[in-house]
């Protein structure tokens, strides 16, 4: 016998399982409609805080990607001898091309000759970029001056960087150039040396004998040996990439200043201004000093070295085979019979400066000074 399930009759004459599933469904449905609601809202405050709150971040975010800068390398300042001569120059960076940094390559023209003077370039590491001086500061990937004139008056000649700026595509590809900022141009520098002098007197050099060089020095040591030291060996270390004369195996290095001390018949500072200072003019040894370089020390120094006995021959005649060298040039003279003419010119000069020296008591640059004038006025009557 199958028994049926007792359903109890509700007061109004309706069957209360069917009210209460209803009421049950609506309660689900509700939830459910109060779930889809929240998650609306958190969907619609994320979309308003990304499109509206934070739109500006995220459509520079996606211009970013969308937008390039490329760098632009300034060229260089040209380096040119007293007559005009090249002796470095940079080439015109590519505004065509699709590198994210355009270069400006440095060529360098010079000999063997002069290469020491110019010096050379090479990456920035991170002491140069922590440590750079100029007003247009070095960034990731710049070459800076390391020897020579071009670390001497790097922030002359660096010039200031232009840029780039560049659409790409979603794979990063070059669609079109937006707009351009030109680079500016480093500082031009003239030296006051004469590159065919330079080479004549290296050539010439070669060819001597007599005299013993004995130390040598740069910015990194002085390389020194009693024996002699083949000079022509040490000029080649020196004029390698990174190369200084202390590299040679010849001698045995020293500190840079010490070649102004040593006891020597000869001492030629013929690179930089003031190696020869209060510092160190009392300890200065040499029988003569002849100063090859521009204002190797002051006239008060001068006076020291003349007082204890040092012969010292003034730069106003010692280097002064540039201006020589110029009107034989000029003259379209060989360079072997422009070299003649400097010491036909020189050396009487210095044997006239001597003389005067010694007859007047005077400095030599005095003397030197006193028979400059007396030709003039004479010239002048």
């Amino acid at each position: 016998m199958i028994s049926i399930p007792h359903i109890q009759k509700g007061e109004t004459g309706s069957l209360s399982f069917a009210e209460k599933n209803n009421s049950y469904s609506r309660s689900i449905f509700f939830l459910y409609a109060i779930f889809i609601a929240i998650g609306m809202g958190i969907i619609f405050i994320r979309l308003f805080q990304l499109t509206v709150v934070r739109g500006k971040y995220f459509s520079s975010l996606a211009d970013q990607n969308r937008v390039k800068e490329v760098i632009i390398e300034a060229p260089r300042g040209t380096i040119t001898d007293r007559k005009g001569k090249i002796l470095a120059s940079n080439s015109k960076p590519d505004m065509y091309s699709k590198n994210l940094r355009i270069e400006s390559t440095r060529t360098y023209y010079q000999s063997d000759a002069i290469s020491h003077v110019v010096g050379y370039r090479q990456t920035a590491d991170e002491n140069d970029l922590e440590n750079d001086p100029c007003v247009n500061k070095l960034i990731l990937g710049d070459k800076t001056g390391k020897k020579g004139i071009e670390q001497l008056l790097e922030c002359d000649l660096r010039g200031e960087h232009g840029k780039k700026l560049i659409e790409v595509d979603a794979h990063g590809a070059y669609k079109k150039t937006l707009s351009v900022f030109q680079p500016k141009h480093g500082e031009n520098i003239k030296l006051a040396m004469d590159l065919t002098l330079q080479e004549t007197a290296y050539d010439a050099l070669g060819k001597e004998k007599g005299a013993v060089v004995v130390a040598i020095s740069d910015s990194r040591g002085t390389l020194y040996n009693k024996e002699g030291l083949d000079w022509k060996k040490c000029w080649d270390i020196k004029n390698k990439k990174g190369g200084t004369v202390t590299s040679s195996k010849e001698g045995e290095v020293k500190h840079r200043d010490t070649i102004y001390e040593m006891k020597v018949d000869v001492l030629i500072p013929a690179a930089g201004s003031d190696v020869i200072n209060d510092k160190n003019v009392k300890r200065v040894k040499a029988k003569v000093v002849v100063e090859g370089a521009n204002i190797p020390m002051k006239p008060n120094h001068e006076a020291i070295l003349h007082k204890k006995g040092t012969l010292v021959i003034p730069d106003i005649i010692a280097n002064s085979g540039g201006v020589i060298s110029s009107y034989a040039e000029l003259q379209g003279y060989s360079p072997a019979k422009m070299f003649k003419l400097v010491e036909e010119k020189i050396m009487p000069n210095v044997r006239a400066i001597l003389k005067t020296m010694d007859a007047k008591n005077m400095l030599p640059r005095d003397a030197a000074l006193k028979i400059a004038r007396d030709r003039v006025l004479k010239a002048k009557k």
